[in-house]
């Protein structure tokens, strides 16, 4: 969701025996408007400077363009209406500027995260804001408005926007994983202990900070709060595939305690968690990517024909989604990758992240 120059790179060896990586969809760099959020990512102010950014990275040979949370409108129905015109997806977070079902008739390919529609897809929220804002702030009359806002949830906007999801193509990249990382975050050093060990600390400190920031900052109120909270967007992620909506499997590496890798296989979990069957969870990470990505005529499937990159469980993953973690060997490339080489490469992993 972020193309960097080495992404590139990789993507020219990709299909070579001897390269073990990613198959790749490459985002250009992240178009965003003032301030940018995040060092790196191009701040687009006008609607000229929309569109000329889409054109540069569709030259580039970028898949997508990656929109997200502080551009303007005029910026954003820019980059949407050039998109168009040159036949390249976008996908993102929908900015603030722009409502989620402006974004969806706009022609936004996928939605990341579930920012936002708690407040979308409640017929309560405006009133409860109100009260909210005439009153006291404080941690617990802030849960109060919450509770609120999910009492209004389930009707006539609910059923609206995921109608228009339906309608519109608009896809849904949940991450899971993320959103649990955050309502959870002064969990995670312990129970990712392991994982963290893959991963050098120039990563993985900045990750250990923010969750003892979290531990001394969150009041029991709070917590709730953040627990509530994502039970609340788990819901939403059942519901919106009840409804139809497209989903796929994403994670936000590099966000705190969200591994490449190991993450994945807690999106599935959660997913089914969520109200998806272990086979819908296992299809948002396989068929549906694929179709999303455009990859469907040689991916996705196993098929005569399709590219043979498998992964081999030791157990049915349609009995329990926690069988995934359970992998005997990888092909990859027209190579078999059996238990001791992959264990070989995490040993590696570690060494490298001088663990």
């Amino acid at each position: 969701m972020w193309g960097r120059d080495m992404h590139y790179d990789w993507r020219a060896r990709e299909n070579r025996q001897a390269f073990i990586g990613p198959k790749t969809v490459i985002a250009s760099i992240i178009l965003d408007g003032s301030p940018k959020i995040w060092p790196g990512s191009i701040e687009v102010s006008t609607e000229q400077q929309a569109r000329e950014q889409v054109s540069e990275f569709h030259q580039k040979g970028a898949d997508f363009i990656k929109v997200y949370s502080n551009l303007s409108r005029e910026a954003y129905f820019a980059i949407a209406e050039e998109s168009k015109s040159l036949g390249i997806p976008f996908a993102g977070h929908v900015p603030v500027s722009v409502t989620i079902a402006e974004a969806s008739d706009a022609g936004q390919q996928s939605i990341e995260h579930l920012f936002q529609l708690d407040i979308e897809t409640s017929d309560s929220f405006i009133a409860a804001r109100e009260e909210f804002r005439s009153g006291d702030r404080t941690d617990q009359s802030y849960l109060e408005f919450q509770q609120k806002v999910y009492i209004g949830y389930g009707g006539e906007k609910t059923s609206m926007l995921y109608k228009k999801f339906v309608e519109n193509d608009t896809w849904l990249s949940p991450t899971l994983t993320y959103h649990r990382n955050q309502a959870y975050m002064e969990d995670r050093p312990e129970l990712d202990k392991e994982r963290l060990t893959y991963l050098p600390t120039q990563t993985t400190e900045p990750w250990m900070v923010r969750a003892e920031q979290v531990r001394e900052r969150r009041t029991p109120q709070m917590q709730i709060f953040a627990h509530r909270e994502f039970e609340h967007q788990q819901r939403m992620v059942g519901d919106m595939h009840a409804a139809g909506v497209k989903i796929i499997a994403g994670t936000d590496v590099r966000n705190p305690f969200c591994f490449p890798g190991f993450s994945l296989h807690d999106e599935l979990f959660l997913l089914v968690e969520s109200g998806l069957s272990p086979m819908a969870a296992l299809q948002a990470a396989t068929i549906n990517a694929a179709e999303f990505a455009g990859r469907l005529a040689d991916s996705g499937t196993i098929e005569e024909g399709k590219i043979a990159d498998l992964v081999l469980l030791d157990a049915n993953p349609l009995e329990d989604i926690r069988n995934t973690t359970k992998i005997s060997s990888v092909v990859l490339n027209g190579i078999l990758h059996d238990r001791r080489a992959l264990s070989e490469m995490l040993r590696t992993a570690r060494e490298l992240a001088g663990n």
